[in-house]
């Protein structure tokens, strides 16, 4: 893993770990490959991803709009300077006194994928602009996503018929196709489905003006099974993209408005994290010694997906030295603080030993927001913004 100059220089200083730090330059470089790859597709960058103050000044100088799942999100997305037109609350599960905040605030975009969530959005939103989630079955995503959102392709008509009975705007539709989706073709699926629903909805006099492409967009950098890193081209993705768009909207007639939420994609790569071994032990695990190395982050503080997904494990240790399976754990008394297990054992130098530092590199997304605080007493990531 090559990581850039900045992050090589500041992992260089003497700082207490652990710690997230994030080039900026890195997550900047990243949008606008996304933006020049689906020129035609407005970028609503997934806060919930990262949600630091420095990332959303960064990513709205840019010209980015936001979607957000809480009230809180959207509080941070005006703190960056974000409007409210410019703010989507992609959360099809929302407290009603964050329906009526955010109203008050101004947003007009709420996704929803029930009745009954349309109901508070007509109570406590009225004259909204609403955007119906569409089920997917998030094939070829290393997360699929499936079993908590969405609605049927018929149950998304029946909804928004019924949306202006409600006194609101039947607005878009939206999926998405599961978190490092590898397939292109996920989102070509998805979109014959939306164009299903738009096409029924037009029998009925009403025509969105909106579809909302989701995330999913793969990050560069995790290691395969083969311990090698996956490689994803997002110029590729969005030619593909593009090319079903074209194919399945492009005689649409009227105004079309496509937006996406990238998140991982925009900020994995540009993030490190550091820790220190604070233990070296070997010890039995399912009938096998195995090297275990205890850190000062875990699932709890900081690296919760290590266990589902592999990162870059990066040290300082002699090249050379004899490699050998080793178990990465978090500092916690909570025995499902593993961070590699199973089929994700990671291949370390044995004379890796308490003190030394350990970087998982491609850790910029879902890092630091997935962190507790004070779980057995431990601090969530300390943040730096480079």
């Amino acid at each position: 893993m090559q990581l850039t100059e900045k992050l090589n220089s500041f992992l260089n200083k003497p700082i207490s770990t652990p710690f997230l730090v994030v080039d900026l330059d890195v997550l900047a470089h990243q949008y606008r490959r996304l933006v020049t790859a689906m020129p035609n597709v407005v970028c609503h960058y997934s806060v919930k991803s990262n949600s630091a103050r420095a990332v959303l000044e960064k990513l709205f100088a840019l010209g980015s709009c936001f979607e957000a799942a809480s009230i809180n999100e959207i509080h941070a997305c005006f703190a960056a300077g974000a409007k409210a037109n410019q703010i989507h609350f992609g959360n099809t599960i929302k407290k009603i006194s964050d329906i009526e905040t955010a109203y008050q605030l101004g947003v007009q975009s709420y996704a929803f994928d029930c009745y009954e969530e349309l109901v508070k959005l007509a109570q406590y939103a009225p004259g909204c602009r609403v955007v119906c989630r569409l089920k997917n079955d998030g094939k070829g995503a290393h997360w699929g996503l499936c079993h908590k959102f969405g609605c049927s392709l018929t149950e998304a008509v029946d909804f928004l018929s019924r949306s202006v009975l409600l006194g609101l705007e039947p607005y878009g539709l939206s999926f998405h196709v599961g978190s490092q989706q590898q397939s292109p073709d996920a989102w070509h699926r998805a979109l014959v489905d939306a164009r299903w629903v738009a096409d029924e909805l037009v029998k009925q006099d009403i025509k969105i003006g909106l579809i909302n492409l989701g995330g999913g967009y793969p990050a560069s950098g995790y290691l395969n099974d083969s311990d090698n890193e996956v490689d994803y081209s997002m110029e590729f993705f969005g030619k593909c993209i593009s090319e079903s768009l074209t194919a399945i909207f492009g005689s649409w007639s009227g105004d079309l408005k496509f937006i996406c939420e990238p998140g991982r994609y925009l900020l994995a790569e540009a993030g490190v994290v550091k820790t220190t071994v604070i233990l070296a032990c070997e010890r039995m695990l399912s009938d096998q010694i195995h090297r275990w190395l205890y850190l000062d982050v875990g699932k709890f503080n900081g690296l919760y997906e290590a266990s589902d997904i592999k990162y870059p494990v990066l040290h300082h240790a002699d090249q050379r030295s004899d490699k050998t399976s080793t178990i990465l754990t978090g500092p916690t008394c909570d025995s499902s603080d593993m961070l590699s297990y199973k089929n994700h054992l990671h291949h370390l130098p044995f004379t890796i030993a308490v003190g030394d530092p350990l970087m998982f590199c491609c850790a910029g997304a879902y890092s630091n927001s997935y962190s507790c605080k004070g779980f057995n007493g431990f601090e969530p990531l300390a943040e730096y913004y480079i």
